[in-house]
């Protein structure tokens, strides 16, 4: 959808038909990880590059998330897992 878009042709509307579509494909923190990058770009022509390309950056609302952090364990985590159950309890084969 931005491939051939001007920085100048982006709005608000064209970043939340992005959004939405990005979220039904995706779970919301993925499409919120697209979202930051879409918003990065015009923020630094806007704030810091200084071109004069566009008046102001669109605005980008990100989905909200869980502050809770999803952390998988390593494979020597599961075997060490694995083993210490193993030692625990008795094998019911």
């Amino acid at each position: 959808m931005l491939t051939t878009k001007r920085l100048d042709a982006i709005t608000d509307e064209l970043i939340e038909a992005i959004a939405r579509k990005k979220a039904a494909e995706t779970s919301k923190p993925t499409a919120n990880r697209h979202l930051a990058l879409i918003r990065a770009i015009p923020r630094r022509a806007w704030q810091q590059w200084e071109w004069g390309w566009i008046e102001r950056a669109p605005k980008i609302t990100l989905y909200p998330e869980s502050k809770r952090r999803i952390r998988w364990i390593t494979p020597s985590e599961a075997i060490r897992l694995h083993l210490t159950i193993s030692a625990t309890q008795p094998c019911s084969r």
